[in-house]
């Protein structure tokens, strides 16, 4: 249902407010999704929450859609870093923290 949303928000081309009420009932909620490792860099100061400073932000690419999306891992999940290849598939259980356009 998340990976539907997230398509119907891109595809409508939702933007601020009406991007942010769709994505409303999964903000939150845990969700186990299959995702393809882009890139990382180190997360500084980051809004949601004081536990991913100084820990890593992944783009990442979700299932089979055209989406992509930034996952924040806290400075003890950093081997998971170390340990992925560009283009590898992988399963984690993540909780939507905000949606944001670009």
């Amino acid at each position: 249902m998340l990976l539907a949303k997230l398509a119907e928000i891109k595809n409508a081309r939702l933007l601020g407010p009406q991007a942010a009420e769709a994505l409303d009932p999964f903000i939150g909620k845990p969700f186990s999704l299959s995702l393809t490792f882009v890139s990382a860099s180190r997360t500084f100061g980051h809004r949601f929450d004081d536990a991913y400073d100084d820990g890593q932000t992944l783009i990442c690419k979700l299932g089979d859609e055209e989406l992509e999306a930034s996952v924040l891992l806290v400075p003890e999940e950093s081997a998971l870093v170390d340990s992925l290849d560009p283009d590898e598939a992988f399963e984690a259980r993540l909780t939507v923290l905000d949606f944001d356009a670009l």
